[in-house]
């Protein structure tokens, strides 16, 4: 069992997104956001407004469909344990700083709303929660095995259905209640970390290295969200929406490859609790000259600090054996600020840009490979839409984001270093109304 506390305690970490400050990524949902700094939550105007605040739905006059595709191109880098030998021949561990591949993952986003009556719409949708992601390629042991390359690949989303319904109170406020069923699909193969021998991973007879590989699956159907939108007048609009706290319980395997090097692998039980934080967004749109300008703001906080204490991960052996690990986090909360513009150039075509400030959860002093970056991310956005007719919509939005923070080390994180994330959003949306 040795081995296997080696191994388990590196995957107790249930990997947040390394693309991204956090693990709530901005803008999956609607282009026209993305082009404006992620913003929204007081002016969409379509189905795509749903997982953002869904009183927005108030805004639609019949029928809206939307269908979102966002391309995340994500890059990390961070302290990797790197063992090589000293002057005076001793073996010895460092971290050293590894840039991992691009990663290229697709979003898709699908929603429909439709108005029952004049005050009453209702709005269905699917969407992802929060997205992962880890790549990493490297030789750990360069001067003592200058053959042996080993890989870390993870990751890991959080997917929810949306069901809303949203009230016109009064004519100038809406109310809207969301049922958000959310389900959890996770993945991480790495190398069994054994920091005491010269390799520092795991390695069979053939001196190729160990990998385990963790998969779990899990779903919660009690999560909520609330929101307002609050229209005093034409030209100016606020908006504020609450989503609840989501625990997943994920079931699933461990594997092991076993150390003879024969191809096969032992399967253990596993369980482990993934969850995403209550998150506050407010904000205020406004419009001007003769509404062709629009400016807008949103204010986000998540309370990260309630469910990343300590990350817990229970394996079960085959003769009933359990271990009960613990990684510690000591995540703090984390807001995100955005700006954004939207200047119509014709009534057909729109031009739109922003900027966001989003600052991390993680300290760093519990910095590690294949999380966010401790420090704050700085989000550089531009947006294009075109009617295509009456009543279809175009959007297209592309974000530059880059969060990089020198680190020391200490018992706690990866090492001293740089610890970096870079993310590029390429979005397209298609809007029926």
């Amino acid at each position: 069992m040795q081995k296997l506390g080696a191994l388990t305690l590196v995957a107790a970490v249930w990997l947040a997104s390394s693309a991204s400050a956090n693990i709530d990524i901005p803008g999956m949902y609607d282009a026209r956001s993305l082009g404006m700094a992620s913003t929204g939550v007081a002016f969409l105007d379509s189905a795509a407004g749903m997982p953002i605040n869904p009183a927005l739905l108030d805004q639609i006059e019949d029928f809206s469909f939307s269908g979102n595709v966002m391309l995340l191109v994500a890059q990390s880098k961070a302290p990797y344990p790197v063992t090589s030998i000293a002057a005076d021949g001793q073996v010895v561990q460092t971290a050293v700083g590894q840039t991992s591949e691009w990663l290229y993952v697709p979003v898709p986003f699908l929603g429909g709303a439709y108005r029952l009556s004049e005050q009453v719409v209702v709005g269905l949708a699917f969407s992802p929660l929060a997205g992962t992601g880890v790549s990493q390629t490297y030789r750990p042991a360069p001067d003592v095995l200058p053959e042996l390359e080993v890989s870390y690949e993870g990751g890991s989303g959080l997917f929810e259905a949306l069901l809303s319904v949203s009230w016109q109170l009064v004519d100038e406020l809406a109310l809207a209640v969301t049922w958000r069923p959310t389900f959890v699909l996770t993945g991480l193969k790495q190398p069994t970390p054994i920091p005491d021998i010269p390799s520092g991973v795991w390695v069979d007879p053939k001196g190729r290295p160990i990998y385990n590989k963790l998969e779990l699956g899990g779903y919660e159907l009690l999560a909520y969200q609330v929101g307002l939108f609050y229209r005093p007048c034409s030209w100016l609009q606020f908006g504020a929406s609450y989503r609840s706290k989501v625990t997943v319980e994920g079931e699933g395997s461990l594997y092991t490859d076993n150390a003879e090097g024969d191809g096969t692998r032992t399967r253990l039980e596993a369980r482990q609790e993934s969850s995403f934080p209550h998150s506050l967004r407010v904000g205020a749109a406004l419009k001007v000259l003769e509404e062709r300008l629009l400016f807008s703001t949103d204010l986000q906080y998540h309370f990260y600090s309630q469910v990343y204490k300590v990350n817990r991960l229970e394996v079960r052996s085959p003769d009933g054996t359990t271990q009960r690990l613990e990684t510690r986090l000591n995540w703090t909360n984390a807001y995100s600020v955005g700006l954004g513009v939207e200047y119509r150039l014709s009534e057909r075509i729109a031009v739109r840009g922003g900027y966001a400030y989003t600052t991390s959860a993680v300290p760093d002093d519990y910095a590690r490979a294949g999380l966010p970056a401790p420090g704050a991310a700085h989000q550089g956005s531009v947006g294009l839409g075109v009617a295509l007719f009456e009543s279809i919509n175009l959007d297209l939005g592309v974000s530059l984001s880059h969060l990089s923070s020198q680190v020391e080390g200490t018992d706690t994180n990866s090492g001293q270093g740089t610890y970096a994330n870079d993310l590029r959003q390429f979005s397209v949306s298609v809007t029926y109304h």
